[in-house]
């Protein structure tokens, strides 16, 4: 018998034996010489605890105390625990506290904060490597958190849903959890994290809500600069990075928070057909903004470019303040192609990028990139007006943004909101 034919064989009946008795565990080797796919083992309680809880910490500030958990050289918590703190400390069991540095990502809506310590992590910690579980309702989980000071509490259940309001996912448990449980990882029956408490239903039996896996890994690491500092900043605190740890945490929901004046940038693709310009673009953008958001102040980018030569920059804060006005960038970007079949039109493609750009800090340090951006695409037949469908649509994407601008800059309840 040939050699393809004895191989092919031995592969099925392998997968008939695999499909008939479950329980055989996967081959670390194929009949072909390739490395097949490995099962995950399946953990215990006991085992995810013991495996789990060197990731643990107390997160404590000078008004609340919460729970976090180390990915890499990161601790994750809660954005309520740690939100207004002038000091914020980690303590894990058996370890001195360690102050936190700075944050590097902090979102209120979906309750996160990623904070950097001030120095390497206690060598006792055993961080995460990453974030993500699939794990389906009615599957267990376990949470281990700090509730009442009380570190590596363990409790269990299992996934009871998953529910999403607005942009955030978040699953549900039926695991006990308590007041300083905020901030506690979930983890699945591998051991890998499903997501980290948020809330509980006062009311009700355990009715507890973490956010997702999914909704940790969307965060952006990155702050903008006005978000984190403020004018009661002091000047040590702005040279050391502290600002951002001090300050990042504003009650502010908008990554486009004090932004009064910002430049326009505009590009239009050069094949574009010659009944819509460059110009009309900018005519379109000004009107909209003239409309919905009369307030912002408009510059040309060499105003920009002259006012920051020209300010007086005493202090890196000033330096700071200064770069991030410099570098507020509103860019519109319309690319139009017209079809043709058979020497007639067809339709008109049209796809449309509205970003906002400014300086924010990372881990890495200061950046400048998108931290808004909205896109659209569409097709309009030949029997419409396609410059006033152009128009429509690039106001519309104007108009997105002044609405997220003005709650950023003018809107009386900014900085109000309630947890999930």
């Amino acid at each position: 018998m040939r050699r393809d034919k004895v191989i092919f064989l031995i592969g099925a009946l392998t997968c008939l034996l695999i499909a008939a008795n479950p329980a055989i565990p996967a081959l670390a080797q194929a009949s072909n010489g390739h490395k097949a796919v490995v099962a995950p083992k399946t953990l215990s309680g006991r085992e995810v605890y013991e495996q789990r809880k060197g990731c643990i910490y107390t997160v404590g500030t000078d008004h609340a105390q919460g729970t976090g958990f180390a990915v890499g050289p990161f601790v994750y918590t809660c954005y309520h625990v740690v939100a207004g703190a002038k000091e914020i400390s980690l303590t894990r069991e058996g370890s001195p506290p360690i102050s936190v540095k700075r944050v590097i990502a902090a979102d209120r809506d979906a309750d996160i904060a990623v904070l950097v310590p001030d120095g390497s992590l206690d060598p006792g910690a055993r961080p995460v490597a990453d974030i993500g579980s699939k794990a389906a309702v009615g599957d267990p989980l376990y949470v281990i958190g700090t509730p009442k000071g009380l570190e590596n509490t363990f409790t269990e259940g299992v996934l009871s849903g998953r529910r999403t309001v607005g942009n955030v996912e978040y699953i549900q448990l039926s695991a006990p959890v308590s007041h300083g449980s905020s901030g506690s990882p979930v983890f699945d029956k591998y051991g890998k994290i499903a997501g980290m408490v948020v809330s509980q239903l006062k009311d009700a039996q355990q009715l507890n809500f973490a956010v997702s896996a999914a909704t940790l890994n969307a965060l952006q690491f990155g702050v903008p600069i006005s978000t984190a500092l403020r004018d009661e900043v002091g000047e040590d605190q702005a040279t050391s990075q502290l600002a951002l740890s001090k300050l990042v945490l504003t009650e502010s929901k908008s990554v486009l928070a004090e932004a009064p004046d910002f430049s326009l940038g505009m590009y239009l693709s050069t094949d574009a057909p010659s009944y819509v310009s460059r110009d009309d673009i900018k005519q379109w953008t000004e009107s909209e903004l003239a409309r919905s958001a009369p307030q912002a102040r408009l510059l040309v980018m060499e105003d920009q470019e002259q006012r920051f030569k020209a300010a007086s920059v005493k202090t890196a804060l000033d330096f700071i303040r200064q770069y991030d006005a410099e570098m507020r960038h509103l860019y519109v970007s319309v690319i139009v192609i017209e079809k043709y079949s058979e020497g007639r039109l067809w339709f008109t493609a049209y796809t449309i990028k509205t970003t906002f750009t400014r300086p924010y800090f990372t881990a890495a340090g200061l950046t400048v990139g998108e931290v808004w951006r909205k896109d659209a695409e569409g097709f309009i037949p030949p029997s419409e007006d396609v410059p006033a469908k152009l128009r429509e649509a690039v106001q519309k994407q104007v108009h997105d943004f002044t609405d997220e601008w003005v709650k950023g800059n003018h809107s009386p309840d900014s900085n109000s909101g309630d947890k999930p």
